[in-house]
């Protein structure tokens, strides 16, 4: 019978004369696995492709076929080399294709797949119903017994990885809902495998299925109602459509119907629009255009024997010249009568119609009582009567057209002169300010000096003997 594995590494160990400590030196492999190795306990390392590391680094040690070793492992048998004759000599007999039994081939092939399939490493991997509490405890417990093995606490673990120690604990005992994050966890755990030399790989994959059935499990289950009607509408299948029902679709009437309202909003639009210039048109003019238009053109179509009124002067001496204020001679404005252009007021006494040109300020008294005070929009017309007294005060003489009673006053001043005008029964009045006269300066009393009275020196008289 063929030895095993670890026979042959123990046999080669023993005849090398080297004892299990030095051969953990030498290969750096602990005493521990080296044991697990030669007595053929594989299952106490934590996985086969680290047992079959260790037996590759053992047998190149030892100077044995690491290959014949790993076929051996694998159940493989041997193929034994047969030599060469020095001149070979080929038969056509020999090299006959010879019928082969199908049955018998096909039952050594199936006896040695089963054979294979027989060891724990190459179970393959049945999907399971175990639930994920189960799948995470089975990762801790693979975590604890392998600590366990290499006889670390956790607390040395904490500082060599930098891994907390209740994070160490929570991944042994299978609670990995306890740590923050999944995310968190699977990186804890990748870590803390590869510190303890443990298959990194196969540990993910476990908790990978673990998280998966973790999702399986939070889902709700789905009603038996919805799988049969899907059942129901599967077996039903609709009708293809024919002639006109495949072009009536709901997108089909929905954009008819918004084209069609667009149209129509856009006819109505149009209609309103000429309705409006229509009504414009129809629109009386404004007083400001009746004021501007010249009150002598109807006369001359209407070809009456009417004479012509004469237009009063445009400036008149009788406004804003004058330092005293020169009523308007009554009998000269009976005397001339021309057709008003502006519709009368009521039976006002004094009726005053003002239409700027521009924006000015203007300020209005009707009596004693302020009618308007502010700044004129142009073309406006603003009417103003009253029985006693009407004062216009504005900054701008040429701004202002004045009707007086029906009445144009024509050109009142220059452009940025000021204007003030009086209207009452006696007429319009420019009311000037009294020119005071302007003081003399009273000239200082000075000081006089006073005279100095002269001094003469005194002589002497000669003596006269």
């Amino acid at each position: 019978m063929q030895p095993t594995v670890g026979e042959q590494l123990k046999q080669a160990r023993i005849a090398k004369k080297a004892s299990i400590d030095d051969v953990s030196r030498a290969v750096h492999i602990r005493p521990y696995f080296i044991e697990a190795l030669e007595e053929n306990r594989l299952t106490e390392i934590p996985s086969m492709a680290q047992a079959r590391g260790f037996i590759r680094l053992y047998a190149d040690w030892l100077q044995l076929s690491t290959t014949s070793l790993l076929d051996l492992l694998d159940g493989k048998p041997e193929i034994p080399i047969e030599p060469r004759s020095a001149s070979p000599q080929m038969n056509l007999q020999d090299t006959a294709v010879k019928p082969v039994d199908g049955k018998a081939n096909t039952q050594k092939h199936d006896e040695n797949v089963a054979s294979l399939y027989e060891r724990p490493e190459f179970l393959p991997s049945q999907k399971s119903d175990t639930t994920s509490a189960a799948l995470f405890r089975n990762i801790g417990n693979q975590l604890r017994s392998c600590r366990e093995k290499l006889s670390i606490s956790v607390e040395d673990i904490e500082k060599l990885t930098h891994i907390r120690a209740r994070y160490l604990v929570d991944m042994e005992d299978g609670n990995f809902n306890d740590i923050p994050s999944l995310v968190q966890a699977r990186g804890l755990l990748s870590g803390y495998a590869a510190f303890l030399n443990l298959d990194t790989d196969s540990l993910l994959g476990t908790f990978a299925e673990a998280l998966q059935a973790r999702r399986i499990e939070l889902l709700p289950p789905e009603p038996e109602v919805k799988s049969d009607r899907k059942k129901k509408q599967s077996a039903k299948s609709p009708a293809p459509k024919s002639g006109l029902h495949r072009f009536l679709s709901v997108d089909f009437i929905v954009g008819s119907v918004t084209i069609i309202g667009l149209v129509l909003f856009g006819i109505w639009s149009a209609f309103q629009v000429m309705s409006s210039h229509t009504e414009s048109l129809s629109k009386p003019p404004a007083i400001a255009e009746v004021l501007r238009q010249n009150p002598t053109s109807d006369i001359g179509e209407a070809g009456t024997t009417t004479p012509e009124p004469t237009e009063p002067a445009r400036n008149p001496e009788s406004i804003g010249q004058l330092p005293t204020s020169n009523p308007v001679n009554p009998l000269m404005a009976a005397n001339e009568s021309p057709t008003p252009p502006v519709p009368s007021l009521g039976q006002a006494s004094m009726q005053v119609y003002i239409v700027p040109n521009q924006r000015v300020f203007l300020q209005v008294t009707t009596g004693k009582k302020v009618a308007f005070l502010g700044r004129t929009v142009p073309g406006n017309a603003y009417p103003f009567t009253s029985d006693e007294r009407i004062e216009v005060l504005s900054g701008n003489a040429a701004a202002l057209q004045i009707y007086y009673n029906q009445r144009d006053l024509g050109t009142l001043g220059l452009p940025g002169q000021p204007l003030r005008l009086i209207f009452n029964k006696e007429g319009v009045m420019t009311p000037t300010s009294a020119v005071t006269a302007a003081p003399t300066s009273t000239p200082l009393a000075t000081l006089t000096l006073r005279p100095t009275a002269t001094r003469i020196p005194p002589t002497v008289t000669p003596l006269i003997p």
